[in-house]
């Protein structure tokens, strides 16, 4: 097995190197349970409550050590991983204040771990992240379905012609996916867990199950640009792509690209057979979980769903023009490739409100900015709001940034509400203080 971490566009060979991994919280338990990380020598942490504690990972102790300890060590005989990439570029500030790590190669997510194999028996016999989604698929005692998928459709694109390598990656939960490369060029293959699966937010209705969607988007072409052969299945073989994630999003001429992108989607003259309405999808079925799991916060919800009350009304009296929408369209589902940007992952593709794809799109920045420690969340949300004029005008002019400008900071509100839902689900409690800030924004519509 080949181990390689990514940056940017480089990627970088550190299989004869030992690992550091540093943070020693749950993102370290995470990341070793799912990606079982091979020759890890040191755990290191800045926590003077964690440092000198043992900590366990995949059947091996290690002693966790203070940031100080890497003076002992010689650079160019590890590579770095740090663990959560929330705090990933404050831990980097302090260790660049402390050492020169010019020669540390650094890992700050989990996404960027590349690992390569010979052949597809040494990869489905050794590698964490095929095992583990052969088992949620289903396959782990037999992997013979998704071998003769991926042997009818190789066949149909490459003929006889031999695979250089196969490597894996963290991918989605749905499907078991990995990538080969034939001529120095990379593929990846995807296989769905079941033939019927529809998203998880969404109720897709029965026609449009991974088969019949698949289908569909062949037809029509619709995302098809790296595709290279499909099956019913729902299987298929693209061409390999830069993931969105590695691209510095402070760049305005990005954000653009990105824009240029999505209005490019709502502009094919097609009519998906399904209509979606994303926000109140999105709404209705965070607000069944977290009813579930937060019974106790019974007057919080009830000021959340009176500013969803109010906020959807206020849309019901705005026209919508139906315009087939991507339906997800997070930063984390584009994907770069030879200078254009694409958007993947077309499981919830439906006729939507065009609006609610720019603004997720916008809003996912903010959330990720939010998460990984840049800004805070009242910050990050001036921000949205400071700037969306000017980003409506990038997706498509003045005149219509004009006309949708009052729809779209409506947008946003809903947006904000089922972000407050998740989160609230994922923290166990409401934040107070957030909910205050949409509640004010609400009743000054």
């Amino acid at each position: 097995m080949q181990i390689c971490i990514s940056c940017e566009d480089d990627e970088q060979d550190v299989t004869q190197r030992h690992a550091i991994i540093c943070g020693a919280g749950r993102g370290c338990l995470n990341l070793m349970n799912e990606m079982e990380l091979p020759n890890v020598a040191h755990v290191i942490d800045n926590s003077p409550n964690k440092v000198g504690k043992i900590i366990e990972l995949c059947g091996r102790s290690y002693r966790i050590q203070p940031f100080d300890y890497l003076a002992s060590l010689d650079f160019n005989e590890y590579y770095l991983v740090v663990s959560s990439q929330r705090f990933s570029e404050e831990i980097l500030a302090e260790l660049r204040l402390l050492f020169d790590i010019s020669n540390l190669p650094v890992c700050v997510n989990r996404r960027h771990i590349t690992y390569y194999y010979n052949n597809w028996e040494e990869m489905v016999t050794h590698d964490p992240l095929i095992k583990r989604s052969l088992r949620l698929g289903g396959w782990a005692c037999d992997s013979t379905m998704v071998y003769e998928s991926f042997r009818a459709l190789y066949k149909e694109a490459h003929g006889e012609k031999a695979a250089d390598s196969f490597f894996t990656m963290r991918g989605g939960e749905n499907s078991v996916s990995f990538g080969y490369v034939v001529d120095t060029i990379k593929y990846m293959f995807r296989m769905p867990y079941d033939k019927e699966h529809a998203t998880r937010v969404f109720a897709a209705p029965e026609q449009w199950n991974t088969a019949n969607r698949t289908a569909w988007l062949i037809q029509h072409r619709v995302g098809t640009e790296l595709l290279v052969c499909a099956r019913d299945d729902g299987a298929r073989i693209d061409r390999y792509a830069t993931p969105f994630f590695n691209i510095r999003f402070n760049d305005r001429e990005v954000v653009a690209n990105a824009l240029n992108c999505i209005r490019r989607f709502h502009e094919m003259s097609l009519v998906a057979p399904v209509v979606f309405d994303y926000l109140e999808e999105r709404y209705r079925y965070f607000s069944q979980v977290f009813e579930r799991c937060l019974k106790f916060e019974y007057e919080a919800k009830l000021a959340i769903d009176a500013c969803e009350e109010r906020v959807a009304s206020r849309l019901a009296l705005l026209s919508t023009t139906l315009r087939p929408c991507h339906g997800d369209c997070s930063y984390t589902n584009f994907v770069y490739y030879q200078g254009t940007y694409y958007l993947v992952d077309l499981d919830t593709v439906a006729m939507g409100d065009p609006l609610c794809d720019v603004c997720y799109f916008l809003f996912s920045l903010q959330v990720r900015n939010v998460r990984v420690g840049r800004v805070s969340y009242r910050k990050a949300r001036n921000s949205l709001y400071d700037n969306l004029y000017s980003h409506l005008v990038q997706y498509r002019g003045h005149e219509f940034a004009e006309r949708q400008y009052a729809k779209a900071v409506l947008v946003m509100l809903s947006l904000e509400l089922i972000q407050l839902l998740f989160d609230s689900i994922a923290n166990g409690r409401v934040d107070r203080g957030r909910l205050q800030i949409i509640v004010d924004a609400v009743n000054a519509l």
